[in-house]
């Protein structure tokens, strides 16, 4: 297991594998033996971006020739200074939040049955291919001598964009008339 008093900042001439950006610098374990921080010279980490007041995302993380179990695989003293985000998925209450306030955002005009068939939309296909079909449906909503979207609207749209999971199954169903 890890122990956090035998933890030292890695010397400089152990960071040659390290992407240091600015003032942010990568910090690792090392024991009390010359050769362990040279195993840790195949370490390697990078920030995304430049520095900034956003915390960095560390890309991955190697120690080679240690034996130490720690959650998820990283090591505590760098799993203390992480955000872990949990994520789940949304259901059609959310999406049809969301889509209500991307409505707004657009100052378009959309009544509470085109939202729920929009966010019944966003289920079966993706939250995305719902929020693409927003400016469409009130391009044709206007074609069509009316300021607000409807459902007809936005099912007249659906069926001249695919989304993507409905586009790979399409292409693979008909694979023997496509080149490959």
């Amino acid at each position: 297991m890890y122990d956090a008093r035998l933890a030292k900042t890695l010397p400089p001439s152990a960071r040659v594998g390290f992407t240091v950006m600015d003032a942010w610098l990568a910090y690792a374990p090392v024991k009390d033996n010359p050769e362990d921080a040279a195993k840790l010279s195949k370490c390697f980490c990078g920030v995304q971006g430049k520095p900034s007041s956003a915390p960095p995302v560390v890309l991955g993380q190697v120690l080679l020739g240690t034996h130490m179990n720690c959650p998820y695989g990283i090591l505590v003293d760098l799993l203390d200074r992480l955000i872990i985000i949990r994520t789940q998925t949304y259901d059609v209450a959310d999406m049809i939040k969301i889509l209500a306030l991307r409505a707004n955002v657009e100052d378009l005009v959309i009544d509470d049955e085109s939202l729920a068939y929009l966010g019944d939309m966003g289920l079966q296909a993706s939250l995305r291919h719902a929020v693409q079909l927003l400016s469409p449906s009130s391009i044709m909503a206007k074609m069509n001598g009316r300021d607000n979207i409807c459902k007809a609207d936005i099912e007249e749209v659906k069926a001249l964009y695919m989304d993507a999971k409905s586009s790979a199954r399409l292409l693979q169903a008909q694979q023997e008339k496509y080149i490959s």
